[in-house]
């Protein structure tokens, strides 16, 4: 990342970075607002340089492809909110179990208990 109008020597070594960290950072935030997350990674991967985007945990759950790939979100017809004429408003979705065996596939058979469900058992 260039910094404009930055001297050469006041960010060259560590120690000089270390003692403007708060202006650096600054700088930093400031250029990184000047392109989108998926512009600095084909920048970045252009260059050669190992990268990926940070996602929020909702960009994860929904867009990540590895995620999607292992099932690793499911949903349960039981946790469905539907309105007065059954279309479906929202759906619980939960985290799927991260362990995954050839030939012996996990099964959903049913949800996890709803608050306190067994609080008398």
């Amino acid at each position: 990342i260039q910094l404009e109008n930055a001297p050469n020597d006041k960010y060259k070594t560590n120690a000089n970075r270390v003692l403007h960290r708060l202006e650096l950072v600054e700088k930093i935030e400031e250029r990184m607002k000047s392109r989108t997350k998926s512009e600095w990674e084909d920048s970045l991967k252009a260059l050669g340089l190992p990268c990926g985007q940070i996602q929020t945990i909702g960009e994860a759950l929904t867009q990540d492809e590895q995620i999607q790939a292992r099932n690793m979100v499911i949903e349960y017809d039981d946790f469905k909110r539907k309105n007065k004429t059954g279309e479906i408003l929202e759906s619980q979705k939960f985290i799927g179990s991260p362990m995954k065996m050839s030939g012996n596939p996990i099964e959903y058979k049913t949800p996890p208990p709803r608050l306190s469900q067994h609080t008398d058992e």
